[in-house]
């Protein structure tokens, strides 16, 4: 079977008509192999399976040329993916794969996991500096108010979604346009990578407090303690995500 895709709206997605899920314009290689992984695991895509060209793929998917590249390598690298020169690329044989499927989609959530963290750092800490500077009072007191209503929240799922909204409110509080833009951006994918993981031995208790942390150190209007403050608020952040997926791999 060769995939093919035929895109279509459903539950807010674009699905293909062999179950090909269209992934979005801002995807990383690594979302790309993902997704090739999936159609793997399911059987959609069988040894000797030859993939789409590069050109379909690209197009299917709503990435670039380059990014389908790099995922076909990083997957004929472990061994899923034959390349047979100008013929084209095909499934492998199971016995070709060097890594387990699962262990690889757990390396590959890692990466992912990573690479958000780094991303989060260099907007949010910035963010705050500013903040120092530019908050209201109004907006200091949305702010402890948004974290009076979110320990009352009572599932992982709403609570998560707003202590993304929380740190949306900070970075807004910056009022520098730009990073308000990056930011709206980059918090699509925190709610739908760090959801499943972050929910996780997590106590809410515990993140409001750490939450409200951040608010005491905006409220000082130091640049400096305020960044230093969310440096340690992400870190720990990462660290559970990290625990949690480590945790994972030796189930």
């Amino acid at each position: 079977m060769t995939a093919g895709i035929d895109r279509r709206s459903a539950s807010g997605a674009d699905t293909g008509r062999d179950g090909i899920r269209r992934i979005s314009t801002t995807s990383v290689a690594d979302r790309v192999a993902g997704e090739l992984l999936r159609l793997i695991s399911t059987d959609q895509l069988s040894p000797g399976d030859k993939l789409p060209s590069e050109p379909d793929l690209a197009r299917q998917l709503g990435v670039g040329r380059s990014t389908v590249r790099e995922a076909k390598q990083m997957l004929i690298s472990r061994g899923f993916l034959e390349s047979r020169g100008k013929v084209g690329t095909f499934v492998a044989d199971q016995e070709s794969r060097r890594v387990p499927l699962e262990m690889l989609d757990v390396l590959l959530t890692m990466r992912r996991v990573e690479e958000l963290h780094q991303a989060r750092n260099i907007l949010e800490v910035g963010a705050i500096r500013l903040a120092c500077e530019l908050a209201t009072e109004a907006e200091l007191a949305a702010l402890d108010a948004h974290l009076d209503r979110l320990s009352q929240v009572d599932g992982d799922e709403e609570f998560w979604s707003g202590t993304v909204a929380f740190h949306s409110e900070i970075v807004r509080a910056c009022h520098n346009t730009a990073i308000i833009y990056m930011f709206n951006s980059l918090s699509d994918a925190m709610r739908t990578d760090q959801l499943p993981i972050h929910a996780r031995a997590n106590v809410r208790a515990d993140g409001v407090e750490r939450h409200r942390r951040l608010l005491r150190a905006l409220r000082t209007r130091d640049p400096n303690a305020a960044a230093a403050e969310m440096a340690d608020h992400l870190a720990q952040s990462h660290h559970h995500d990290l625990s949690v997926l480590g945790t994972d791999r030796t189930d």
